[in-house]
């Protein structure tokens, strides 16, 4: 399904957007 590769991208996005520093 593409719903999965979209959700890993989506999150990769993210993250590379604003990433979390815990």
């Amino acid at each position: 399904m593409m719903a999965m590769t979209l959700s890993h991208l989506v999150q990769a996005w993210l993250e590379s957007k604003r990433p979390r520093e815990l």
